[in-house]
């Protein structure tokens, strides 16, 4: 058995809430980081406090892909991978602010979220 283990995240709270394995055995994971961040070597800026993350991490523990939704306090708390391998992540953001996931902003205040990010990390 092999077994990978890899470290993601700045130097405030990053917290991973969510876990799942695609068909391919890669695996990915979904919560929020608290400033600017690194997941398995892929750096990322946060534009407000608390920016929701979905991180994949193949097979092999290297990562091709993480994705950042921007926006105060957006946080991802649940994650499943659908049959051709997107991502749907669910959470909520709780400022009266705009969130940007991948060039689809939405007004998230108090406000229930639901992201799907294709298998290449694009928002869908």
């Amino acid at each position: 058995m092999t077994s990978v283990a890899v470290r993601g995240g700045g130097s405030n709270d990053d917290t991973l809430q969510a876990v799942a394995v695609d068909g391919v055995g890669a695996v990915v994971a979904a919560g929020y980081m608290g400033t600017n961040a690194t997941f398995g070597g892929v750096a990322l800026t946060t534009a407000e406090s608390s920016d929701a993350v979905v991180w994949k991490m193949n097979a092999e523990g290297t990562t091709p892909k993480v994705a950042r939704g921007n926006g105060t306090y957006s946080r991802m708390y649940g994650l499943a991978v659908d049959g051709a391998g997107a991502l749907v992540a669910a959470g909520y953001g709780s400022q009266a602010t705009n969130t940007t996931f991948g060039g689809v902003v939405l007004t998230t205040a108090g406000s229930a979220i639901l992201w799907k990010v294709s298998g290449e990390g694009t928002t869908l």
